[in-house]
């Protein structure tokens, strides 16, 4: 009888470390999942920041800005936005910033 007490004890003891593990696993796995998610903010977040302050500056009610009165100054302000935001992306590509690296490789 005693035996058997024991022997359920240790199974006992074995499936808390499994369940332990399994938790463990599920954190790390819900840790690499937010890191994903916060590195896609941090790659809108560094696109959209230089444009919205172009944006901010051009927004303002100055009419001693040159760029206001050329006939072309609204494409051009969308155009260096354009060709900001483009540069911004293909440096961000280049370092591999939009590989989700919590798919597996095997995949």
């Amino acid at each position: 009888m005693a035996q058997t007490v024991e022997q359920i004890f240790e199974s006992c003891e074995i499936l808390r470390h499994q369940c332990d593990a399994v938790t463990e696993a599920h954190m790390a796995s819900t840790g690499n999942r937010l890191n994903q998610v916060m590195k896609t903010l941090t790659i809108v977040s560094t696109i959209f920041a230089p444009l919205t302050f172009i944006a901010g500056i051009y927004g303002m009610n100055f009419d001693n800005m040159p760029e206001l009165h050329w006939r072309h100054g609204y494409v051009g302000a969308l155009a260096l936005m354009s060709g900001i935001a483009l540069l911004q992306a293909c440096w961000l590509w280049r370092r591999g910033w939009f590989e989700d690296w919590t798919l597996r490789r095997g995949r």
